[in-house]
């Protein structure tokens, strides 16, 4: 049930970035870089905890610690955000450019499943989605408006589709 509602809340999320992005700026800054913030999270705390034995650990806590990780992130995104505007562009390119990497590291894990175990590759991985966030972030900089656009319905639709 919790699942649910979860996920309910996460295609409502989804579906109003998807359609209203571009008006609702902020809003979009804080979706995008909480999203962003909580996969890439679950991501790390998932490949920290990979060896443990119990199924809470394996699980739970790599979503409970990305939670709580995202919630810290998206309230120093919010203090940020007040302070300087060209950040909050900054972080809407790097939020989709991060969720582009994802993207395209789970293409690649579906079509050669053994990257999975691949130490090198995760470590490699970590390296170019930074790359890619940083990149994307520094072209949303540049051109504001069609990026605000373009990552608003990346980030979005990549929600919806999850959800």
């Amino acid at each position: 049930a919790a699942t649910a509602t979860a996920l309910s809340a996460a295609l409502v999320l989804a579906t109003l970035l998807l359609t209203l992005g571009e008006y609702l700026v902020s809003g979009v800054v804080l979706a995008a870089g909480s999203g962003a913030s909580f996969v890439g999270l679950l991501w790390v705390w998932n490949a920290v905890l990979k060896g443990q034995e119990l199924d809470w650990t394996r699980c739970t806590m790599p979503s409970l610690l990305a939670a709580g990780c995202a919630l810290l992130s998206t309230l120093l995104l919010l203090l940020l955000l007040r302070k300087f505007v060209t950040f909050s562009i900054f972080a809407v390119g790097a939020a989709a450019g991060v969720v582009g990497a994802l993207s395209l590291r789970s293409f690649l894990y579906a079509e050669n499943p053994a990257l999975v175990d691949d130490s090198d590759f995760s470590t490699f991985f970590v390296g170019l989605a930074a790359a890619s966030g940083l990149a994307c972030g520094v072209i949303a900089v540049c051109l504001e408006r069609p990026v605000l656009l373009l990552a608003s319905c990346c980030i979005g639709g990549d929600a919806f589709a999850v959800a």
